[in-house]
């Protein structure tokens, strides 16, 4: 029996397949310079995606591992979410402690942002779109029409999902 996320994936999929299908459709229409600048476009922007979302994934699940273990109170975590003024000590000298803590977090946000994954998904991107150029196939309309088919996916499977959750 299919889980919940399984259905959510399932549905993802079915929305990217229909949409790649318009977009194919469209292209096999223009010709061969359309197909290779959409398809380009789409799946390397449809790599982007997804490989931002795994570094932030992995980010957010080391992050949640370790905040599990030494969980403040939820009034104090939106005060001094890094414990910079413990009132504890009586002086209102920030703790080195707490200002290590939020250094370390800002360096976690930083490799999430600047992640293998992504970087790698990027560099593929612009080789992509080098080989592109260099070739003599590029065409500018076709190729932000396959990029912007990514984002056209996400908003088609939200308003699904907002629509059947009603």
């Amino acid at each position: 029996m299919p889980t919940m996320t399984m259905m959510k994936n399932i549905n993802l999929a079915a929305v990217f397949i229909a949409v790649e299908a318009l977009l194919l459709s469209l292209c096999l229409y223009f010709g061969k310079a359309w197909l290779i600048n959409a398809q380009v476009g789409f799946f390397s922007s449809l790599l982007i995606v997804v490989c931002s979302f795994l570094g932030y994934k992995k980010m957010i699940t080391a992050k949640t591992l370790e905040a599990a273990s030494d969980e403040p109170d939820t009034i104090e975590k939106i005060e001094d979410p890094y414990g910079v003024w413990d009132d504890e000590n009586g002086d209102d000298a920030p703790k080195p402690s707490a200002i290590k803590t939020a250094a370390k977090d800002a360096k976690r946000s930083a490799r999430g942002f600047f992640s293998l994954y992504r970087t790698a998904s990027y560099a593929l991107f612009f080789v992509l779109f080098l080989a592109l150029v260099k070739s003599g196939y590029f065409a500018i309309i076709p190729f932000v029409i396959g990029i912007s088919f990514v984002p056209l996916g996400v908003i088609v499977y939200g308003v699904l999902r907002s629509l059947g959750d009603k």
